[in-house]
């Protein structure tokens, strides 16, 4: 009977321990939680306890986002490491490791959730937790913006007068490589981003020959230098416009974030990071400040990076203009590639954000936007629509200290052929015309066929 009584009292123990520990989940945690979110709670309620639970677990879920954005903040911190502020980056490294580590524990903990009593642990300390993570991230994002130097702003006309230079360098170049009519060579250009569809009858004359090769080389160096801010100095993978991206919402046709304080602090101050890491003079002329390649590995694999995209630049055009003429000049093509990734390094380092734009292949005529060539079939050049397009232009977003980037302002506007738009009446007359050709050619071959008839068949 001693023996039963024992087990009866152990068993009465027991139970008032898991009904006091119950009791405390549902005071210190689920009450709390229920209440926080305006959600009626009551303990007895299965569908109740239930809806409380899974709203607890898809705040736990939560981490896993977060996961991504502490990634996404320790290649932003990675990246815009300086050497006076060594110390302050190793302990946000440090930190971001913690992080990590706790979101993998988090999410393993949300893997592992079966009973209800679990479950109700666990969710209390996810939502402290998530919200110890959102609060780092605030900080370690307002660190990251703090560090951003003061950078010289480039006024608009010496952006104009560099871009000029590459536009009449240009120019010289593709009229050393036109010698040849032959519609083959014209082949070698592939699908340029300029030259995507625009129909083979707008290269027929003389003149449109030598702006395919003009719009042929703009293509090159929009795709391998100025795609995007960091393009110049990253390979087809371009780590640092995922990040940015990431970070900011790239949407639409354009994948670019749409101008903010925010995004262009952190392209700014990221690409002075890129700069400094790699050195100028790799940048804009290819070489060393001194004969020593640098010991950080990570600045000697971003030198190669740069060192190979400017290699790829310069064959890609000479391979082209020896096609077209194996006596083309070439001796320009380095100057043009040092000027083209010298122009995006100052770009990306502006406050404002500049960007190498271009109309589509259709679009309406806009002066503030677009320069068309001369062209005497065309009697209203203020009414036509993109046939094709020479050169880009340069765009500029915001003032030189980074405010109003809502504004947009055409340093240079792109340069375009223009389709004509026929208007009604233009459009009855040429097909009257047409068919008073087309009846007058009918007559003379009715004529022809007629007089055939009476000359006797040779024997």
């Amino acid at each position: 009977m001693k023996n039963i009584q024992g087990e009866r009292d152990g068993l009465q123990n027991k139970k008032k321990r898991a009904q006091d520990r119950n009791s405390f989940v549902v005071e210190a945690a689920l009450r709390p939680y229920s209440d926080l979110k305006g959600m009626r709670f009551k303990p007895d309620n299965d569908e109740s306890l239930s809806r409380v639970l899974l709203s607890m677990f898809c705040d736990a879920k939560e981490a896993n986002d977060l996961r991504i954005e502490v990634h996404g903040l320790r290649t932003e911190l990675a990246m815009s490491s300086r050497k006076e502020a060594s110390q302050d980056l190793q302990q946000a490294r440090l930190e971001i490791k913690g992080l990590r580590e706790v979101v993998h524990v988090l999410q393993e903990k949300n893997q592992e959730m079966g009973e209800v009593q679990d479950k109700r642990q666990r969710t209390q300390n996810n939502a402290g937790e998530i919200t110890i993570l959102r609060e780092e991230i605030q900080r370690l994002q307002k660190d990251a913006l703090a560090k951003v130097d003061k950078v010289r702003p480039i006024p608009d006309a010496q952006f104009a007068g560099e871009f000029h230079a590459m536009i009449a360098m240009i120019r010289s170049l593709s009229r050393s490589a036109y010698d040849s009519d032959d519609a083959d060579a014209f082949s070698a250009f592939g699908d340029g981003v300029l030259l995507r569809d625009v129909p083979a009858h707008r290269w027929k004359t003389r003149a449109q020959k030598k702006s395919s090769i003009e719009a042929w080389m703009w293509s090159a160096l929009i795709e391998l230098v100025f795609a995007t801010p960091s393009k110049f100095s990253s390979d087809q993978s371009d780590p640092v416009h995922q990040v940015w991206c990431g970070l900011f919402d790239a949407r639409g046709h354009c994948p670019w974030p749409a101008p903010s304080i925010q995004s262009e602090t952190w392209r700014c101050s990221t690409m002075k990071q890129v700069v400094e890491l790699a050195g100028r003079s790799i940048i804009t002329l290819g070489q060393y400040v001194s004969p020593q390649v640098s010991t950080n590995s990570r600045a000697r694999e971003l030198q190669e990076t740069i060192l190979r995209s400017r290699a790829e630049l310069a064959n890609t055009v000479e391979s082209l203009l020896i096609a077209m003429a194996p006596t083309a000049d070439t001796s320009q093509i380095q100057e043009l590639v040092d000027k083209a990734f010298t122009l995006a390094m100052e770009m990306s380092l502006q406050r404002p954000r500049l960007q190498v734009v271009y109309p589509e292949i259709g679009a309406d005529f806009d002066k503030t936007q677009m320069h068309a060539i001369p062209d005497r079939s065309i009697d209203d050049m203020q009414n036509g629509t993109v046939a094709f397009v020479v050169n880009p232009g340069l765009v500029k977003w915001g003032d030189a200290e980074g405010h109003n980037l809502d504004c947009r302002y055409d340093i240079i506007p792109s340069l375009v052929q223009l389709e004509p738009i026929l208007l009604p009446e233009t459009e009855k007359r040429m097909s009257d015309e047409a068919v008073v050709v087309k009846n007058e050619q009918d007559l003379i071959r009715v004529e022809l066929e007629d007089h055939t008839g009476d000359i006797p068949a040779c024997s």
